[in-house]
């Protein structure tokens, strides 16, 4: 089995403890909440009640979303991917457990998920030019970068891939 879940848009109800599980991981204790919201201005930060308003937000906002597992089991997720119009156009947004970051998962999910039929490319993202861990994973995973940008305050890089590879 694969490390990703693709969790289509009309089954996102039925996935309801999935995508519960997703926020959990990433906003379940306060230790992985301020790793998950390290570089993100406060602007630009899920409100409290993070788990409930994150789920809320990935049932409906992404146009495409997978879930992240431990290993090839998918007995424990440990994140998530997406790729939304919200806050950016068309671009990916991801999140993983503490405790997972810095162990290759995410460039995994991201080379068995980059051809999906749901992706449009080119796809953009965003990081702060402070978050060397996003930097790395977006030019580990072929991005380039495309200039740079303000979000909600912070200085951010802005990356794109043009075509999925």
């Amino acid at each position: 089995m694969p490390l990703t879940q693709f969790i289509p848009r009309e089954e996102r109800q039925q996935q309801s403890a999935l995508i519960h599980a997703m926020a959990q991981a990433v906003y379940g204790t306060a230790e992985d909440a301020a790793f998950t919201e390290e570089f993100v201005p406060p602007g630009g930060r899920v409100p409290e009640n993070k788990v409930t308003n994150f789920a809320r937000f990935m049932s409906s906002a992404p146009t495409c979303l997978w879930a992240l597992f431990e290993d090839d089991t998918q007995q424990n997720v440990v994140g998530f991917v997406l790729i939304a119009n919200v806050p950016h156009n068309n671009s990916i947004g991801f999140g993983i457990k503490k405790a997972y970051a810095r162990q290759g998962l995410m460039k995994k999910a991201w080379e068995e998920i980059k051809n999906h039929p749901c992706i449009n490319y080119p796809l953009n993202g965003f990081t702060s030019k402070r978050n060397n861990g996003a930097i790395a994973f977006m030019e580990a995973c072929g991005f380039e970068k495309n200039g740079e940008t303000n979000f909600s305050g912070e200085d951010s890089w802005w990356f794109v891939m043009k075509a999925d590879i």
